[in-house]
């Protein structure tokens, strides 16, 4: 099929909100906003006889650019369209001079990524847990909510870029709330982003990111929020929810892949347990 190519933009958010429907991504006008919006972001878009038939997006950090929301309609699929997409997005980025590309793809689409020369390093489940059973009703005076600069200095280590452009939309949609925790030199040692979607569906929890001290008090607050949530489990991690005696459902198997150099490290000392967001397909 003959495909033509262009940055997305605001004319295009009304197809990203229902071709991404198709798969229950949930994204809002809100997040399609983001990449027509904000420097440390793009998006491109599949043309056929003018008619948008898939997209694709990127997250740029300083040397690394997170691919995502790959998606083509229906109607299009089986025809080679992703790859195509891929291809020209990575194009894109080469010419803004970055090199280093990483990505979340679902078992159906693994295979199309590694005929691209990606290389996938971790297994990641997306877990399902009921809320709504906070150990204490006390509040945690270690407890903090908004962002801080604080946040993305303690998210750097283990990302080695700067997410801060990304972690400021995050917590500010309509719906997202941040919560982080201080040690006792008021550093910031844990956080997680929780954005509610809808009854159904629940809420998305990620990332989220804790050392072993303030692990139990962060997981406590958000098992306190009512209704199901969504977190994305580094495969080795999952563990740590079952030391909590947390009943959780295998949603699906996500797998972390790079092309480039891959110097994104988010289990160091296996502090980890949710990573990713604004990450999909």
């Amino acid at each position: 099929m003959s495909l033509k190519f262009r940055k997305l933009d605001s004319s295009d958010i009304d197809f990203a909100l229902k071709v991404t429907e198709t798969e229950k991504w949930y994204l809002s006008e809100e997040d399609i906003s983001f990449y027509l919006d904000n420097r440390g972001a793009t998006g491109i878009v599949a043309l056929e006889s003018s008619r948008p038939v898939g997209f694709a997006t990127s997250v740029i950090y300083q040397h690394t650019a997170w691919i995502g929301n790959v998606i083509v309609a229906p109607e299009a699929r089986n025809r080679g369209v992703g790859k195509q997409l891929v291809s020209e997005l990575m194009e894109m980025l080469r010419r803004e001079g970055i090199g280093n590309y990483h990505l979340y793809a679902y078992d159906r689409s693994r295979t199309l990524y590694e005929r691209l020369g990606f290389r996938f390093d971790a297994a990641i489940w997306e877990i399902a847990i009921l809320g709504g059973r906070r150990k204490s009703d006390e509040a945690d005076m270690s407890l903090y909510r908004g962002y801080t600069d604080g946040v993305d200095k303690f998210d750097r280590t283990y990302f080695r870029e700067s997410r801060e452009h990304v972690l400021k939309f995050a917590s500010s949609r309509r719906n997202s709330t941040l919560v982080y925790h201080r040690d006792s030199d008021g550093m910031v040692d844990g956080y997680y982003i929780e954005n509610y979607v809808d009854e159904s569906y629940g809420s998305e929890v990620a990332p989220f990111i804790s050392r072993k001290d303030a692990l139990e008090t962060l997981l406590s607050e958000v098992m306190g929020r009512a209704g199901i949530l969504h977190l994305y489990v580094p495969q080795q991690n999952i563990g740590k929810v079952e030391d909590f005696a947390i009943p959780f459902q295998l949603v699906r198997r996500i797998h972390r892949g790079f092309l480039g150099r891959n110097e994104y490290l988010p289990e160091l000392n296996g502090d980890v347990i949710s990573a990713g967001f604004l990450e999909t397909g």
